[in-house]
């Protein structure tokens, strides 16, 4: 009996959060061969600071077109500058 354990930044919709939870079973389910009905899911939802990316406190999610993570994008573009190209695969 599978459990999907998920730890999201919160201020997703309730859409967004379901539609996670109906890949993530249908991944575990196609991978594991798991009936659907005995997959159990658990999403926690956490202030964007408790979280971390790259040993920095995550910015909150701030949604943009399409659930795209704003927040999250222009902090990826602000260490991809800082760090410079090669640490990110870059040429």
């Amino acid at each position: 009996m599978p459990i999907i354990q998920a730890d999201i930044r919160r201020r997703r919709t309730v859409q967004q959060r379901d539609q996670l939870v109906r890949d993530l079973t249908r991944i575990v389910h196609e991978i594991t061969g798991a009936p659907l009905d005995t997959i159990s899911a658990v999403v926690r939802e956490l202030p964007g600071p408790a979280t971390y990316e790259a040993g920095e406190p995550s910015p909150e999610y701030q949604p943009g077109e399409d659930g795209v993570d704003l927040a999250a994008m222009a902090e990826l573009a602000a260490r991809q500058k800082a760090a410079g190209p090669r640490q990110y695969g870059e040429v």
